[in-house]
């Protein structure tokens, strides 16, 4: 399995979903790899870890109980004063046309259609927050 590198700050990855096995899985597969990973099940739960423990990357689902991922996103990016930017990854069951449009045009750096392939997901939040992959 390939592993994340560079500093402990570009390592931090907020996932979000609704769904506990999601959450479990990928803080698994994203803490193998070297990452220091927050989950969160709801938009505002997301925040509240944001705004102490700014992430280099937010792996969400677009549709979350208390509000879309767009939202959150946006709310996210508005308060962040470092840089470099968030990445924002979307990884959803609801993957239309219309969601891949609305998605690209927020600036979401990544779009994957459930279910995905884990190696896949490691690849595109390393591709898209570090630019670096380092085999093991």
């Amino acid at each position: 399995m390939p592993t994340l590198v560079r500093s402990p700050e570009d390592l931090r990855i907020l996932v979000v979903d609704d769904d506990a096995d999601t959450l479990e899985l990928d803080e698994l597969l994203f803490r193998s790899a070297g990452a220091d990973v927050r989950v969160a099940r709801s938009g505002v739960s997301a925040l509240c870890f944001s705004e102490e423990w700014p992430p280099a990357a937010l792996v969400t689902e677009l549709y979350l109980p208390d509000m879309t991922a767009f939202r959150l996103a946006a709310a996210m990016r508005s308060t962040r004063e470092e840089s470099p930017p968030l990445r924002v990854i979307a990884v959803t069951s609801r993957a239309t046309l219309r969601d891949r449009v609305r998605a690209s045009e927020a600036g979401f750096d990544v779009f994957l259609a459930k279910p995905v392939d884990l190696d896949r997901l490691l690849r595109a939040v390393a591709t898209a927050t570090l630019g670096a992959l380092k085999p093991v």
